[in-house]
């Protein structure tokens, strides 16, 4: 949540920018998925928004905390920021009509989301040919920022930088423990962020000398993964790597668990081994996953969450 009011605070120093002598009121539209299986992220989402838009409409003491003293964006006159929030439900052709209707119908001047590289896909093509800015602060596809998009920012590293440090890693424990990482597994959903997560790591994998023994691509909706669990098992690499969205983390996680597979190590992708529930809902079977997760240290330097009366301190 830190790193996306971080963001949030970001874009709307971009915008607060030029310095004009009367108000200029700003709306943005906000686009998640508030239903299905990331609910609870997009949700979450949504709450970060709304702290910073708190954060920057009034005046705050919070010392070093960007847009804070002065109520208002100061660079527009004090005018202030309001959104219009949409759900797509993680499906593209959804996130593309909303976007549509924020644009047409509710006249945003910028759009911010959406968690599915699918959709920030599809959907920031609509702002594109509109010439509105979308920033986009979670979806970490390499490809969205290869399109040639003027008007597309994106404000997190992608998976080719993510999937670099989670390499570091494992070459770090190879020279601690005489080099016993020599196999990998690789497991990921179909859409746009799971393709790119699982190529860019089989591509690295080979650069570095690691040997991917076993590679799998399911269906992002799939109800079963059993048979690519016996797989994993029957290969048994020594890491595992997959890259899964919050319904088929855990149904893969459930799955090893009835068939007893026990990955020696396991990094993950992000996405839903970093979901808030992860941990209540899989208790014990959360044991052992390791996963990569953006950290911003300017942010954590200055600031810590108290957890007892949920505010940044």
């Amino acid at each position: 949540m830190r790193k996306l009011i971080l963001t949030v605070f970001t874009f709307f120093s971009l915008i607060s920018a030029p310095a004009i002598s009367y108000a200029e009121d700003v709306k943005i539209g906000v686009l998640y998925p508030l239903t299905g299986p990331v609910a609870q992220v997009g949700k979450d989402a949504v709450a970060a928004v709304k702290t910073a838009l708190d954060i920057i409409n009034n005046s705050h003491n919070i010392p070093g905390m960007p847009l804070a003293k002065d109520a208002g964006l100061k660079g527009l006159g004090g005018g202030k920021i309001s959104i219009v929030v949409g759900d797509h439900g993680g499906k593209p052709d959804i996130g593309v009509g909303e976007t549509e209707k924020m644009l047409n119908s509710d006249k945003v001047h910028a759009m911010f989301g959406a968690y599915y590289s699918s959709v920030t896909g599809a959907a920031s093509q609509v702002s594109e040919r509109a010439g509105i800015p979308w920033v986009n602060g979670e979806s970490t596809s390499p490809k969205l920022t290869t399109r040639g998009f003027k008007y597309f920012f994106r404000v997190t590293p992608h998976d080719g930088e993510f999937t670099q440090l989670m390499f570091e890693f494992m070459n770090d424990f190879n020279k601690k423990n005489s080099n016993k990482l020599k196999t990998l597994g690789i497991i990921h959903e179909d859409t746009l962020w799971g393709s790119d997560s699982g190529g860019t790591q089989d591509k690295m994998a080979k650069e570095q000398g690691y040997d991917v023994i076993e590679k799998i691509s399911y269906k992002a909706k799939t109800t079963t993964l059993s048979s690519e669990v016996q797989r994993l098992k029957a290969k048994n690499p020594d890491v595992l790597l997959p890259s899964s969205y919050t319904a088929d983390a855990y149904l893969f996680l459930n799955t090893a668990k009835e068939l007893d597979y026990n990955p020696k190590l396991l990094v993950a992708q992000n996405a839903g081994y970093t979901d808030p529930k992860f941990i209540d809902t899989m208790g014990s079977k959360a044991e052992g996953v390791i996963t990569r997760s953006p950290f911003n240290t300017d942010l954590a330097k200055n600031y810590s969450y108290d957890w007892n009366c949920k505010r940044l301190v």
